[in-house]
């Protein structure tokens, strides 16, 4: 029998070399097995918020965002009673206006 316990998970989503947070990502969260496990949108800061789950296990991180190639992120691992931060960073669509990605 497999004992499992929890763990933390808080995924970063970056532009620009890691300079750059990108508001209002999209994060989608599957299991090991593809089942989605919940979807969540980075802040101001680039984040998501810290999301519980079963441990030891390992999760792919789908991330989403306008003007931006979307990122699959594999074998992100959770071990029980540890905080993973994972950052992923991406990157801009081609010929799409950098300017549009941060202004008004």
């Amino acid at each position: 029998m497999n004992e499992y316990g929890m763990g933390e998970l808080l995924i970063n989503v970056r532009y620009a070399n890691n300079a750059v947070p990108v508001m209002l990502a999209r994060v989608i969260i599957r299991n090991s097995e593809g089942d989605v496990i919940g979807e969540y949108f980075t802040g101001e800061d680039g984040k998501i918020e810290a999301v519980i789950l079963p441990a030891p296990e390992e999760y792919t991180a789908n991330i989403l965002a306008d003007g931006f190639i979307e990122v699959e992120e594999t074998n992100i691992p959770i071990e029980t009673n540890n905080r993973t931060i994972h950052t992923a960073q991406i990157f801009p669509l081609y010929n799409y206006p950098v300017e549009a990605l941060f202004y008004d």
